[in-house]
C-alpha cells in the first residue's frame, strides 16, 4: 500500500498501475473467499 502512494509521489506511473492492479487482484481474491 505505502508503495503505490510512494510511486504516486515520484509520478512513477508504471509503477503506480502495476503495483494498484496487483492490488485490485490480492482484494478480489479476498472477496471471493468471503462471499
Amino acid at each position: 500500500m505505502f508503495q503505490i502512494i510512494r510511486a504516486r509521489a515520484e509520478n512513477d506511473g508504471v509503477k503506480d498501475a502495476l503495483l494498484t492492479r496487483s492490488l485490485r487482484v490480492l482484494m478480489g481474491k479476498q472477496n471471493l473467499t468471503k462471499s
